[in-house]
């Protein structure tokens, strides 16, 4: 009976122990780690595809919804009383933008100095990315941290330094965290 209430003892203390994170009060206790086989859909040298013409199915269904409920620029900036929908896709950035070709020529240095076709088009890629099916070791997040470590907050640099993130060399993987 001795033992049995020392074991018990020693089992609470070990529960106490045990540091909470979110990540280990979301998992599966003792389920092992699944082991991913498929291949994955595309690869990192073929991330740009024009919305329209996407291998996915939920970004041709955003194609559409941009042409149903966007507006043309170039027809917002006249004083016609018609605003056409963009139907025309920008080469560069892969989202309809115009209404037509002649509106996107007459609005492409506008387009592309502004910054809005690399963001544009930096956005297709990490779509596109996300659902590639790569194993994303970005987002494998650090466990629990022990009481007695102190992290440092000053920046995001040096908050996942001092968490023990995996090491993040592209900028593509930054965004995605």
């Amino acid at each position: 009976m001795l033992f049995s209430a020392r074991n018990d003892f020693n089992t609470h203390l070990n529960h106490i122990r045990t540091y909470i994170s979110l990540k280990s009060t979301f998992s599966r206790q003792n389920s092992p780690k699944p082991i991913s086989t498929a291949k994955p859909i595309l690869s990192q040298d073929n991330l740009f595809h024009p919305l329209s013409k996407s291998p996915f199915e939920d970004l041709r269904h955003r194609y559409k919804q941009i042409c149903v409920y966007g507006s043309c620029p170039v027809c917002l900036s006249q004083d016609n009383e018609v605003k056409n929908k963009p139907k025309y896709e920008c080469p560069d950035c892969g989202y309809p933008t115009h209404c037509s070709l002649e509106h996107y020529l007459q609005d492409k240095e506008k387009h592309k100095n502004l910054g809005t076709c690399s963001m544009l088009k930096q956005s297709n890629e990490d779509e596109h990315d996300l659902r590639s099916g790569r194993t994303m070791i970005e987002l494998d997040f650090p466990s629990s941290q022990p009481l007695d470590e102190q992290v440092n907050m000053l920046n995001w640099d040096l908050y996942f330094y001092t968490r023990g993130f995996p090491s993040m060399d592209n900028d593509r993987s930054v965004r995605h965290v």
